[in-house]
């Protein structure tokens, strides 16, 4: 059959679409976004039931050459149960807001497809206490992903220490170049985020927590709400989760 492709994707969004079927938004690392129709989806005979589950990992079999393909087959590879627990559930869900931001329909971006797959087993397979650092760092591999990360420990201005923020939250700023109205960090919480940027991420669920969680929080997510351009609730409830 013409234009038929098998893509490894994520099942990233997902509407109904008349009474029996579906219209699913696919992430591949290779196309991007990709939407398709999945015919008879919410059937009980059908063979797509239980694999359009929201972020799982499959093997689609898409046909057609338009804006919308066809879903003829999709095979499981990895389903997201252990997501279920309401408070991982709530940091992946942020994952995803956070990431489709960066996301144009039908170009792809690798960078941020290997960020989300290695983000869900993190979210998945930590332990519950430090679900709030996994969300900090993958907050930042997205910011550094997107050329949005200032230095966490220098000024922006000159070569010395970090100690505040400045007051645009855009950056940092050293003692001699703290603006009125910039914030200061909890004490070890700019070096506690330094450590956190360098460390790769199979070792975050290792690293002591920090002392000032809410500090920490506060210095990311003003990078956050400017690099999204808004202040982003789904992060909040992602965070008080613990």
């Amino acid at each position: 059959m013409a234009g038929v492709a098998n893509e490894v994707a994520f099942v990233w969004r997902r509407s109904d679409f008349r009474e029996s079927s579906r219209i699913v938004t696919l992430l591949s690392r290779t196309k991007g976004k990709v939407r398709a129709l999945a015919k008879g989806a919410h059937r009980q005979n059908s063979p797509l039931l239980g694999r359009l589950d929201h972020l799982n990992l499959v093997e689609a079999t898409l046909a057609g050459r338009g804006d919308l393909k066809l879903l003829s087959r999709c095979k499981l590879i990895e389903d997201r149960r252990r997501l279920r627990e309401p408070r991982r559930f709530l940091a992946a869900s942020w994952l995803v807001e956070l990431v489709d931001v960066a996301l144009p329909e039908g170009r792809a971006e690798p960078e941020l497809f290997d960020l989300v797959q290695g983000g869900l087993h993190l979210l998945e397979l930590c332990p519950s206490a430090s679900l709030g650092t996994i969300v900090l760092g993958l907050e930042l591999r997205f910011l550094a992903s997107q050329g949005l990360l200032p230095p966490l420990d220098t000024c922006a201005l000159c070569a010395q220490p970090a100690e505040s923020l400045a007051a645009d939250q855009r950056s940092l700023r050293c003692a001699q170049h703290h603006e009125p109205g910039g914030q200061r960090p909890a004490p070890g919480v700019l070096p506690w985020l330094c450590n956190l940027e360098k460390t790769l991420g199979r070792g975050w669920p290792d690293l002591p927590a920090c002392a000032e969680p809410r500090s920490a929080e506060r210095i990311v997510g003003g990078f956050v709400a400017l690099a999204l351009e808004r202040k982003p609730r789904l992060r909040r409830h992602a965070l008080d989760s613990r």
